[in-house]
């Protein structure tokens, strides 16, 4: 939570074809017990597919399909940024509809 300004957002982009957040969530607070959610969900073991990218210029992870298993849902590929300003992550932005991830190759 250390890593977030006070006032960070996320934001999923979906449109509809994917799970993600359905609407932009604001606050640090909130958005800490939204992820802790989704790793008790999702499981830790899904973030070792990740892969650190860039994405028009700032940090972010792009990471392929996780199969789900009971209880576990499906994890759709995505590519989440991070905008950091001042040391601290200032907004989130989920990148899961497929019509834009079309050119990240190894996503495909």
């Amino acid at each position: 939570m250390a890593l977030l300004h006070p006032d960070a957002v996320l934001i999923g982009d979906s449109d509809g074809k994917a799970r993600t957040a359905t609407r932009a969530m604001v606050g640090a607070d909130k958005i800490s017990r939204f992820f802790f959610g989704l790793l008790d969900q999702y499981g830790v073991e899904t973030l070792g597919a990740a892969r650190f990218v860039l994405v028009n210029g700032d940090l972010g992870i792009a990471m392929p399909e996780q199969p789900g298993d009971d209880p576990r849902w499906t994890l759709s590929r995505r590519v989440t940024a991070f905008a950091i300003r001042d040391g601290r992550i200032t907004a989130i932005y989920d990148v899961v509809n497929p019509d834009k991830l079309t050119r990240v190759p190894w996503l495909a």
